[in-house]
């Protein structure tokens, strides 16, 4: 914001910068109501749950897949090749 009024002070002394610093002036009290909204929203929203108050689940395989036979490296990089 600091960067836009820099901007528009920047004119010549002839042009009328009024109706430019209220647009600019109430942009920023928006903003600044839209970030006050937006933190009591996510406050409101996102609250973790306790660890004290979450049930614990734990998910167990139906299936289990076979165990797979590994070769054994004997120390001859020639066997490998």
């Amino acid at each position: 914001m600091k960067n836009l009024l820099a901007d528009y002070l920047d004119f010549p002394e002839s042009t009328n910068l009024e109706e430019s610093l209220d647009v600019i002036y109430t942009m920023e009290e928006e903003i600044k109501d839209l970030q006050v909204k937006f933190k009591i929203s996510l406050t409101e929203d996102c609250n973790a749950p306790n660890a004290d108050n979450v049930p614990m689940t734990v998910h167990k395989p139906k299936q289990k897949i076979p165990d797979l036979p590994l070769l054994e490296f004997s120390g001859k990089y020639e066997e490998y090749e």
